[in-house]
């Protein structure tokens, strides 16, 4: 039948054309593979300056905010899939969950190993996820009112967009209950029982000593301030001080920084001690 054909041809582009083949392709010749190159060439090269190798060998920030729109993307088209009488429904979505498996796999190895350091603002990127994921479930309940028609439970198209509307005004609501339930959970006796700066140093110690993004290094003009002022003007020595009670590794001050050495992404690995 006509379903069963373009099904099949909307299967054989969504797997692999979606949900495979971009995505490992630009890990591969994006990330994995022009890191190797240069290490190679840098090895078999004895003119390239040592400015020059580090510039080479510096990975890419990680960009979260397409990896969501990937996530949409594919969602929206694999429910699109259940609007067809065929089997390749089910095995489109079986695929999605394997392609959500493969990108937290592949995202786990490219941000821990071959990624340099990308501030984000996951809180409101977040959000906006969550509420996009409207259009995916929009097609999958717009998939349950086509069906619902052909037998015969949906009997007009006035009543499709009723239950369309009122989908989206339910998700969107409980999607906007459970970020207050979160927030007034965070706000409650329990958060505020945990002493935040300890745990964030607790935390730093555990990261790693060198190159970890603090509240001073982060700020350029912190660092400018305490680099180009006396200490006592700037706050540099009770900072110092400050650090020293959570025995985070030897003063910063007594290793010849005279004040904040700022962070730059990507360079960790020749970041003075904050």
């Amino acid at each position: 039948s006509f379903d069963r054909i373009l099904s099949a041809q909307m299967f054989y582009l969504v797997v692999p054309g979606y949900l495979v083949i971009p995505h490992v392709l630009a890990a591969v010749f994006g990330r994995v593979l022009p890191y190797w190159v240069s290490c190679w060439l840098i090895r078999s090269q004895a003119g390239v300056r040592s400015a020059q190798a580090r510039t080479a060998l510096q990975p890419p920030g990680f960009e979260t905010t397409w990896r969501y729109v990937d996530i949409l993307n594919n969602c929206t088209v694999s429910t699109v899939m259940l609007c067809f009488v065929s089997p390749n429904g089910y095995q489109a979505l079986l695929f999605l969950v394997l392609f959500l498996m493969m990108v937290y796999a592949m995202d786990w190895y490219l941000i821990t190993e071959v990624s340099g350091s990308s501030p984000a603002d996951s809180g409101p990127l977040a959000h906006l996820f969550g509420v996009l994921m409207v259009v995916p479930l929009g097609v999958l309940a717009a998939a349950g009112c086509y069906w619902g028609f052909r037998a015969g439970y949906v009997t007009s198209l006035g009543l499709a967009l009723q239950i369309l509307g009122c989908h989206t005004v339910v998700y969107l609501t409980l999607l906007a209950a459970a970020r207050w339930l979160g927030e007034w959970a965070g706000r409650g006796p329990a958060r505020a029982s945990v002493p935040y700066p300890a745990a964030y140093y607790e935390r730093v110690k555990r990261a790693g000593k060198t190159g970890v993004p603090t509240v001073f290094n982060v700020n350029a003009v912190h660092c400018l301030r305490s680099l180009l002022l006396p200490a006592e003007e700037t706050g540099w020595t009770e900072t110092q001080a400050w650090l020293s009670r959570f025995n985070l590794g030897s003063d910063p001050g007594k290793a010849g920084i005279p004040g904040c050495v700022p962070l730059r992404a990507g360079w960790h690995h020749l970041q003075p001690q904050f």
